[in-house]
């Protein structure tokens, strides 16, 4: 497991998808993320923490 902050382009590169599609995807789950609607139009990386809770929303890529 990665242990480094990861962009959100590059993420949605590991799911096959665009950054539009991936933003879709991720929105629905923000929740279980951990963050607001604001905080992710902010964030151009994840903290391994989020990666982590992304990867047990979306299933590994």
């Amino acid at each position: 497991m990665r242990k480094k902050e990861v962009y959100k382009n590059t993420l949605a590169k590991q799911y096959l998808v665009d950054v539009r599609t991936f933003n879709t995807w991720i929105k629905k789950h923000l929740d279980k993320i951990g963050l607001t609607n604001d905080e992710y139009a902010k964030v151009k990386k994840f903290t391994p923490l989020q990666v982590v809770r992304i990867y047990e929303c979306l299933g590994e890529p």
